[in-house]
Order: structure tokens, then sequence, then C-alpha cells
């Protein structure tokens, strides 16, 4: 099964420089407060009171799923650990730390450079991860759970992963721009079955025409928003034919998950996550070679929500 996190038609030594910026992001942001993702976890919150036909704003009184965890399923294990009953589907078998069982199932199901990147991953940074989650559950008086049985690796694609009318809220973060454009109608038709009506199901997709949509690390958002942003790249993506990333892109445009969301459910709020990402970096220039096939909309689009209803 090939992991969703790799691209295409690139040789070995374009992945390695890729992988290598991928690392040096890593370890040049390893400094942050907490592994808890507890601003994810206010925001669901939020929603759910605002909008929730089930009247709470208590994630524990709800049944959870989470489409696409990640290699590193923090957000999942952490919910757990707060006593909430949470699910989640991934097509790649996540490690979590360089356990040697894992690891071997990893290169079985999902090949070579997942499980290559799934081992520096390991060394380098989750076995210190989870030792910092486990710190900050026991200042809350709680035990950190990694209970593998609530990671389900397979195809959202495919239906028989859950029964219907299961979950009352579900939750996605960008993970949309990297389902197959084909697919994305029998994974939604798919969360509409399993979620119960009038549920609520947040997805956040990277869209891929803001200046972050490339998902080259050089424009990640933190860096946009740092003195160290290589100006040059801004766009490069939609302006250069020869662009290429090791990670599988479905370029959505914002008006095309807008028609995809609508066929099943309710949309009923958009949000941006970051305000008006790079407008600083939108030359005159880049205007005139831009907005003839993108709107200045779009192009400020990054990180956006979507708060949809079964």
């Amino acid at each position: 099964m090939k992991s969703a996190s790799e691209g295409s038609g690139l040789n070995l030594l374009f992945k390695i420089d890729y992988s290598f910026k991928l690392l040096k992001m890593r370890l040049r942001g390893g400094n942050i407060d907490y592994i808890i993702p507890w601003d994810d976890i206010n925001e669901y919150k939020y929603y759910l009171a605002k909008y929730s036909a089930f009247g709470k704003d208590n994630l524990n009184e709800y049944t959870v799923l989470e489409i696409g965890y990640g290699a590193r399923p923090w957000r999942l294990f952490s919910l757990a650990s707060m006593g909430v009953n949470i699910h989640g589907i991934d097509i790649d078998r996540p490690t979590y730390g360089a356990n040697p069982a894992r690891l071997l199932e990893v290169l079985r199901q999902n090949g070579f450079e997942r499980f290559s990147k799934s081992l520096v991953r390991g060394i380098l940074f989750d076995r210190k991860d989870i030792s910092r989650l486990r710190a900050e559950f026991k200042v809350l008086g709680k035990d950190l759970v990694l209970d593998e049985s609530r990671l389900v690796v397979g195809n959202a694609a495919e239906v028989s992963h859950f029964s219907p009318n299961t979950f009352t809220f579900a939750f996605s973060e960008d993970v949309f721009e990297h389902i197959p454009v084909e697919t994305i109608p029998d994974v939604l038709s798919n969360l509409k079955g399993w979620l119960q009506k009038d549920a609520l199901l947040l997805i956040r997709p990277h869209v891929y025409t803001g200046i972050s949509g490339g998902h080259d690390p050089d424009c990640y958002p933190h860096k946009i928003n740092s003195d160290s942003f290589p100006k040059e790249k801004a766009w490069s993506h939609l302006l250069n034919p020869d662009f290429k990333i090791n990670t599988f892109l479905n370029k959505l445009r914002l008006h095309d998950y807008i028609k995809l969301f609508s066929k099943n459910f309710e949309i009923l709020e958009m949000k941006q996550k970051y305000d008006s990402l790079g407008k600083e970096f939108l030359t005159e220039d880049l205007r005139k070679r831009l907005i003839p096939q993108y709107s200045e909309e779009e192009l400020l689009t990054n990180q956006v929500l979507f708060v949809l209803r079964a």
C-alpha cells in the first residue's frame, strides 16, 4: 500500500534533500511549549458548544473519530488520555517510537521510504515527545494512554472499517489535500454514514493556492512569518511548471472543497487559520502573473477549517 506522504517520479537526491529540510525544520522548532494540542482541543470544544445538536462542549461525552491521525498520533493519544472515546483511521501504519515490530510492519505495508522516515523520526524525536507527553499528563494527574487498538490502519474510502451511526463528532487536520480527488467522494460518503445525524465534522485542509499550499518546507507558515523566508519562493508552486514535492497533493482549490463538502454536509462556517498569510509578499509583479488564474482571496488562503453538519 503506497504511503500518502510520498510523491511520485522524484529522484533519490531530491527526496533526501526534502527530508533533510524537514529534519532541520523540526530540530530548529523543537522548543515548543507543549505536546498536547491544546489549541486544537479548545477549538473543537468551541465549535461543539456553538453548533452541536447534542448541546455539549465536553469531548468526553462524544464518540470521536479522527481521519488521518498521522505517523505521530499525539492528538489522538492526548484525547484518549483525557478520557475521550476516540478512534482514528489512517492509510499509513504509525510507529510512534523506534519499536522494531511496528517498524517491520511499516516496511511490509508502506515500503522502504516510509520505513526509513519512521526509523529516523522514532530515534530522533518520538521517544522524547512521548516522554514529554507523559510528563504533561502527570502534571494533570493522568496517565498517558498509548492504546494501539484505537488506531485503524486502512483506507477511509472503504466503508467496512466502522459501523453506521457510530460517531457523534469527527475531525481531520491537514489530510484532505493528500487524498486523491477521485477518492474524496467515497471518504465523505463513508463519514456521513459513520456519523450520527446532525453530528459535527471539522475538516481543515491545506488549500493548494495559498503561499504555503505547495508544502515546500521553505514556505511553511512559521517560516513565512519569519525574517528567514526566501521571498523568491512565494507562490513558486503555482508559477514554476517544474515544481515538485515529496508528498502527494491533489491541488484542490477552495471552491473545489466547498463543492465536495456541500454534497454530503451542511457547511456551517469556514475559518482561515492565518489571516492573509503572505500578503506582504504579493507584489505587483506577482499579482500580474497570478491573478489572471487565481483570485487574491485564493492566493491568501491557507489552512481553512470547514465546520460541517451531517
